[in-house]
Protein backbone atom coordinates (compact mmCIF):
# COMPACT_ATOMS: atom_id res chain seq x y z
CA UNK A 1 0.00 0.00 0.00
CA UNK A 2 3.27 2.24 -0.16
CA UNK A 3 2.43 2.34 -3.91
CA UNK A 4 -0.89 4.26 -3.31
CA UNK A 5 -1.31 7.88 -4.04
CA UNK A 6 -2.21 8.58 -1.26
CA UNK A 7 -4.39 11.92 -1.03
CA UNK A 8 -4.66 14.01 2.22
CA UNK A 9 -7.98 16.04 3.30
CA UNK A 10 -6.34 19.60 4.61
CA UNK A 11 -5.11 22.54 3.50
CA UNK A 12 -1.12 23.72 3.46
CA UNK A 13 -2.20 25.75 6.07
CA UNK A 14 -3.56 22.70 8.51
CA UNK A 15 -0.04 20.60 8.13
CA UNK A 16 1.33 19.79 11.64
CA UNK A 17 -2.00 20.15 13.13
CA UNK A 18 -3.64 16.82 13.74
CA UNK A 19 -4.00 13.33 12.27
CA UNK A 20 -6.19 13.48 8.62
CA UNK A 21 -8.33 11.46 6.53
CA UNK A 22 -6.18 10.14 3.23
CA UNK A 23 -7.43 8.41 0.56
CA UNK A 24 -6.21 6.92 -2.52
CA UNK A 25 -7.40 5.23 -5.59
CA UNK A 26 -6.08 1.54 -5.83
CA UNK A 27 -4.94 0.01 -9.06
CA UNK A 28 -7.35 -2.51 -8.65
CA UNK A 29 -10.36 -0.13 -8.47
CA UNK A 30 -10.83 -0.29 -4.80
CA UNK A 31 -10.75 3.31 -2.55
CA UNK A 32 -8.09 2.86 0.44
CA UNK A 33 -8.64 5.32 3.65
CA UNK A 34 -6.84 5.55 6.66
CA UNK A 35 -5.81 8.31 9.30
CA UNK A 36 -2.44 10.24 8.73
CA UNK A 37 -1.48 9.21 12.53
CA UNK A 38 -2.45 5.90 11.89
CA UNK A 39 -1.34 4.30 8.38
CA UNK A 40 -1.06 1.29 9.07
CA UNK A 41 -4.49 0.75 9.77
CA UNK A 42 -6.50 0.97 6.15
CA UNK A 43 -10.09 0.82 5.20
CA UNK A 44 -11.42 -0.94 1.94
CA UNK A 45 -14.34 0.18 0.03
CA UNK A 46 -15.62 -0.50 -3.42
CA UNK A 47 -16.16 2.55 -6.04
CA UNK A 48 -19.74 2.31 -6.41
CA UNK A 49 -19.92 2.76 -1.87
CA UNK A 50 -17.35 5.58 -2.47
CA UNK A 51 -19.28 7.43 -4.93
CA UNK A 52 -22.38 6.49 -3.08
CA UNK A 53 -20.68 8.56 -0.51
CA UNK A 54 -19.82 11.08 -2.25
CA UNK A 55 -23.20 11.74 -3.64
CA UNK A 56 -24.47 12.29 0.32
CA UNK A 57 -21.70 14.89 1.34
CA UNK A 58 -22.56 16.60 -1.84
CA UNK A 59 -26.15 16.56 -1.01
CA UNK A 60 -25.10 17.81 2.51
CA UNK A 61 -26.39 14.55 4.33
CA UNK A 62 -23.81 14.68 6.80
CA UNK A 63 -23.64 18.47 7.57
CA UNK A 64 -24.88 17.52 10.93
CA UNK A 65 -21.75 15.97 11.89
CA UNK A 66 -19.55 18.97 10.43
CA UNK A 67 -18.08 21.88 12.36
CA UNK A 68 -19.43 24.93 11.51
CA UNK A 69 -16.47 26.35 11.32
CA UNK A 70 -13.51 25.10 8.50
CA UNK A 71 -14.10 23.35 5.36
CA UNK A 72 -15.58 19.76 5.61
CA UNK A 73 -13.01 17.07 5.55
CA UNK A 74 -15.00 14.52 3.54
CA UNK A 75 -15.52 16.87 0.92
CA UNK A 76 -12.15 17.90 0.65
CA UNK A 77 -10.92 13.89 0.33
CA UNK A 78 -13.52 13.47 -2.26
CA UNK A 79 -12.22 16.67 -4.32
CA UNK A 80 -9.01 14.61 -3.98
CA UNK A 81 -9.27 11.36 -5.50
CA UNK A 82 -12.03 12.87 -8.04
CA UNK A 83 -9.11 15.06 -9.46
CA UNK A 84 -6.88 11.71 -10.35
Amino acid sequence: MTQLDWQRASTDEDEGAGAYLEVAAGPDGQIYMRESNDPETVVVTTQAKWDAFLKGVKAGEFDDFAEEAGEDVAESAAEAVTEE
